[in-house]
Parts: C-alpha cells; sequence; structure tokens
C-alpha cells in the first residue's frame, strides 16, 4: 500500500529548484543546438557539433539528477519522521488514555515505559518511574506507602493487592511477555474490595451465629433431658403416696373395721378415692411421655390381627360413649396382619378415641377406619364434636398446653395427643389434625409396619 507523501513548504521549494533546473537545461541544449546551426551553413549538424552538445546535455541532466536526489532524500527522511512522530503520538495517547495502569519492564527488571495512571494509582512520582529504574526499588517504595497482600505467587502469574491510606485498593497483575520482560497492570478494586470485606463479615457473623444456634441446641437439648429426668422421678416418686390414699380410701369406704357413723364421711372419701385416681392417672401419663422423650420405651413388635386390636379398642371405649350418648363405628380391612407393638398402637389410638368422646356431645358419631397403604397403614378417627379452632391446632403438639375452659373442663394435663404423636414417631410414622369448629375433628396416623395377608384355609373333601 503507497504512502500519501505531506507536500509541505520545504518540499515544494526542493521541487521548485528541480524544475528551474530542469527547464535551464532544456534552454540550453536548444540554445547549443541553435549556435551550432548558425555556425554551420549546413542544414544538419556535423557529427562533432552533435556529440558537443550531446555531452554538455549528459552533464546537464547529470546535474539535474543529483538536484533531484538531494531534493529527494529529504523528503524521504521528513516523511518517515512524521510517521514515526504519528506513530508515538498515537501510543502516547493510548497509553495515556487507559482505563487502568500499566507499565512495561525489561528482562533485567528495569522500567522501559508506564502511563500516567499507575503512578496515580500507585501514588509515585515523575522521579519514581523514570525509564530505567530498577522493579525491586519502585516496588519498595509503593509498599512503603501502601499496605499490601499477595494474592497469588506462581510462575506466570502474580497479584497483588494494595490498600491505600485514603480506604481504596489497588490489584497489581503482573504477567510475563512473548517478547521478553513483563508487563504491570493496576486496576481499580475498592470496590471488588469492599464486596469482599462484607462478605467475610456475614460469614465471620453466621459463623457466629451457628456457633450460638449449636451452643443454645445443646443447653435446649440438656433442660429436656434435665424435665424429663425430673418428671420421670416426680411421677415415681408421687405414685406412691397416692396409691397409699387410694388404698386407705377405698378401705374406709368399705367399713373394714366398722361403720363410721356419718353417712356424709362415705362421700368425702369416695371424693378422695376419685380424686386420687385422676391425680395417679395424670402422673401416669407424665411418666409415660417422660419415658417416651427420654427414649426409654423398648418396642416389642409382634405378629397382630389389625381387625381384632382395633375390634377390641372400641369394645373398651364403648361403655363410656354408651353414657355419652354417643356411637362408635368401626370400618377396617379383614384378614390382614401388622407387625408392630401392641401396646403402644392400642395405647395410640385409645387417646384419640378419650378425645373424641370427651369433646362430641351426645348424639355423635366417631369414627374408626383404617386403609392399607404402600409401605404401611393408616389410621383415621374422626367425631362430630365441637372441633378445635385454626390458631389452637399448632398448640396440640406441645405438652402442658391447656386451653380454655371448654377444653380442660374434664381435668387432665392435656397429654393425650402428645403422647399419640410421640408414639408414632417411634414407630417411624407421622400424626395430622383436621378440625372445624361446631363440625368436628379428624386424626389420620400413617404407621410404616409389615403388612401381611392371612392365608385361607380351603377344606378339601
Amino acid at each position: 500500500m503507497k504512502q500519501n507523501i505531506e507536500f509541505d513548504k520545504e518540499t515544494i521549494k526542493w521541487w521548485g529548484v528541480f524544475t528551474l533546473c530542469l527547464t535551464a537545461l532544456i534552454l540550453f541544449i536548444f540554445n547549443e543546438y541553435q549556435t551550432a546551426l548558425q555556425n554551420t551553413s549546413a542544414t544538419r549538424l556535423d557529427p562533432e557539433s552533435l556529440n558537443t552538445i550531446i555531452t554538455k546535455s549528459t552533464i546537464g541532466l547529470a546535474f539535474t539528477i543529483a538536484i533531484l536526489t538531494l531534493a529527494w532524500r529529504p523528503l524521504k527522511k521528513r516523511q518517515k519522521q512524521n510517521s514515526l512522530n504519528t506513530e508515538h503520538n498515537n501510543n502516547s495517547w493510548l497509553k495515556h488514555n487507559l482505563p487502568f495502569g500499566v507499565a512495561l519492564w525489561s528482562d533485567e527488571g528495569n522500567l522501559i515505559d508506564c502511563n500516567s495512571q499507575y503512578r496515580a494509582r500507585l501514588n509515585l512520582d515523575l522521579n519514581d518511574t523514570v525509564c530505567g529504574n530498577s522493579y525491586v526499588k519502585t516496588m519498595k517504595k509503593v509498599k512503603a506507602k501502601n499496605g499490601y497482600k499477595i494474592i497469588s505467587d506462581e510462575a506466570l502469574i502474580r497479584q497483588l493487592e494494595l490498600t491505600h491510606h485514603n480506604g481504596s485498593s489497588s490489584l497489581i497483575d503482573e504477567r510475563p511477555l512473548n517478547n521478553g520482560g513483563f508487563i504491570s497492570l493496576i486496576f481499580d478494586n475498592t470496590e471488588k474490595a469492599k464486596a469482599k470485606q462484607e462478605l467475610e463479615k456475614l460469614q465471620n457473623e453466621q459463623r457466629k451465629l451457628t456457633k450460638q444456634l449449636h451452643a443454645q441446641k445443646i443447653k435446649a437439648e440438656a433442660a429436656s433431658r434435665s424435665k424429663t429426668s425430673f418428671l420421670a422421678h416426680l411421677s415415681h416418686d408421687v405414685r406412691t403416696p397416692l396409691n397409699h390414699i387410694i388404698g386407705f380410701s377405698d378401705m374406709i369406704a368399705h367399713q373394714a373395721f366398722g361403720p363410721i357413723g356419718d353417712e356424709r364421711y362415705l362421700s368425702y372419701i369416695n371424693e378422695v378415692k376419685s380424686s386420687g385416681e385422676k391425680l395417679l392417672n395424670s402422673f401416669s401419663e407424665i411418666l409415660e411421655l417422660a419415658q417416651l422423650e427420654g427414649g426409654d420405651l423398648i418396642l416389642k413388635p409382634e405378629d397382630i390381627e389389625l381387625a381384632k386390636i382395633l375390634q377390641s379398642t372400641a369394645n373398651r371405649h364403648q361403655a363410656s360413649a354408651k353414657r355419652a350418648g354417643l356411637k362408635i363405628e368401626l370400618n377396617t380391612p379383614d384378614e390382614v396382619i401388622l407387625n408392630t407393638d401392641k401396646m403402644c398402637l392400642e395405647r395410640m389410638i385409645s387417646n384419640i378415641i378419650e378425645n373424641s368422646i370427651r369433646f362430641t356431645p351426645s348424639g355423635g358419631v366417631i369414627k374408626l377406619n383404617a386403609w392399607l397403604a404402600d409401605d404401611g397403614v393408616v389410621f383415621e378417627i374422626s367425631d362430630t364434636g365441637i372441633g378445635i379452632a385454626p390458631e389452637r391446632l399448632k398448640d396440640l403438639s406441645q405438652p402442658f398446653l391447656l386451653g380454655d375452659s371448654a377444653f380442660t373442663r374434664e381435668g387432665g394435663v392435656g397429654l393425650g395427643i402428645a403422647i399419640s404423636r410421640s408414639i408414632a414417631e417411634l414407630n417411624g410414622g407421622e400424626l395430622a389434625i383436621d378440625s372445624s369448629p361446631a363440625i368436628g375433628t379428624t386424626v389420620a396416623i400413617s404407621l410404616p409396619t409389615k403388612i401381611t395377608k392371612i392365608a385361607k384355609q380351603t377344606n378339601v373333601a
């Protein structure tokens, strides 16, 4: 690609001189030719005269070429210089308008060149960035003025993080060049450093909260164990004197050692016995829940017929349901054997039925249903009782949380649901409650267990 020649004043002057010389040469040749013709009578020049003219023309042409050469050399030199100046100006503009600092270093670690951004970001002056300055000395000054930390120090990449006195941060990235030496790039790292600090702060707070949570969990578990142990010992220590109270009350009520004398004392004795029995039942529930929560209850799985165990449980509550004017309906699959703890299963279902009898008005119905699932059995106990408000459903999983007077009028410590839930979870199952005020309550219990069918025997005549 040809380069355009810039015709400045100096170039025009030299071209003018060349034109004048060439014109003078032409006029000289023409004048010599006319003079030679005038000196001869012939119409044509003789060879001697012609050779003279050619010789003089050759000398004049050589002189003209010499002048042209003298004019062309400074023109080419000036063009080359202008090109170098233009390239230098372009490189200088690019170098000083980069958005990051850049410095070039030789193989010996001497500075070749750098831009103003490099000096500004490292807080260096012109004397610190003179060409030929040592990299080691320059970095000593940088480290003396700024805090620094080595992020990476590998063979091909070396990174330093600088912290300036004004709170800003810079990242120096040094990489080798293909033709020898290396390049230093410096970027503004303030926002990234702030984000990193915030992240580290959040991580420290998270670790701190995790430790606190772990400590609180340990304390809560210790408190729960202490509570369970206290309830177990309290229930055990109270049951013995309660048994004495109930036993002596029963003996007095039967007047084993003669008549009391006043019939009112018999009524009082019966009240003492009834209250003692209720209190004993409450402490028995507390002891049972403490055993469940403490993991002291050992399950004893055995093969039982589902229909028989549910029928037996329903029959046990038929009398109390009849006194309350209620009807118990049973729907369960026949010829099914479950492998589970019989006493725990009876206790779990009995607690739910007792609650249904307690809170279902006369004329209501209690339904006990069972279905087979892919991995066990599902029990459902539903009633047409007073129901439970949505805000109270979440409290039913917490033992000892007693509701309004409608739910505590029959006495007790409110452990029936909690015990049933603990038994279900101890067997790997779940307990869920769905209830609507004035409509009724449904309790569903999913119990994973081994299920087998009873083989039917066929008599062969």
